[in-house]
């Protein structure tokens, strides 16, 4: 009868609804305690990076590895490392010898290759939108090699990074404006260092 026959769509139109919710109340409680594992531990994030580094005595490109950990109120600390290698305009002094027997000396530059090893130590702030993290640090940062020494920096970091909830990969960028002192040579000198970085993002906390 058309009684019978709305009475079982009724009832499975119910089954339905109670299958949906279940699912949806399921599919809640696994990110709740995907959620809650996260964040009880805090995360640990490594990027190999490729960029350049801008110092005014120098332009290098460099190859490098950021670390960073984030604790779960998004306080984080960064320990970043990176190798430079590109030209450098050394300053040295230069012997002058006049025809009358007189010498006086003359500051001079040249350009020459330039490698060096240079770190960065910074506390900061990570705030995960989503998938999308931006990141504050300031800290210090410095290093060297043969070409451009930098003997201490007040460092400002800015990065954003891009990582898919519950995934272990994704991207990064980040730039560190350098404020201190830089030398190369004898006397050639800058007080701002400029980096910009690229490079993947890998987690295994997630």
């Amino acid at each position: 009868s058309l009684a019978t026959k709305a009475n079982k769509k009724g009832r499975l139109a119910t089954q339905n609804n109670v299958l949906a919710q279940s699912y949806k109340k399921e599919a809640y409680n696994q990110h709740v305690s995907y959620s809650s594992s996260t964040e009880k531990k805090g995360s640990y994030y490594f990027s190999p990076v490729l960029g350049f580094d801008h110092f005014v005595v120098a332009t290098t490109f460099l190859i490098g590895l950021d670390f960073k950990y984030r604790h779960r109120n998004g306080f984080s600390f960064w320990f970043n490392n990176a190798l430079d290698v590109g030209v450098a305009d050394y300053s040295y002094r230069n012997e002058v010898r006049e025809p009358d027997g007189r010498t006086h000396y003359e500051i001079r530059t040249r350009s020459d290759l330039s490698v060096g090893w240079f770190i960065e130590l910074m506390p900061g702030y990570t705030k995960i939108m989503g998938s999308h993290h931006l990141g504050f640090g300031a800290g210090f940062q410095a290093g060297g090699g043969m070409g451009v020494i930098e003997l201490g920096a007040l460092a400002l970091r800015l990065e954003y990074s891009y990582l898919p909830e519950e995934k272990k990969v994704g991207f990064i960028t980040s730039m560190t404006h350098g404020f201190g002192g830089i030398v190369s040579g004898a006397y050639a000198f800058s007080p701002y260092r400029f980096s910009l970085r690229l490079g993947v993002l890998l987690t295994p906390s997630n």
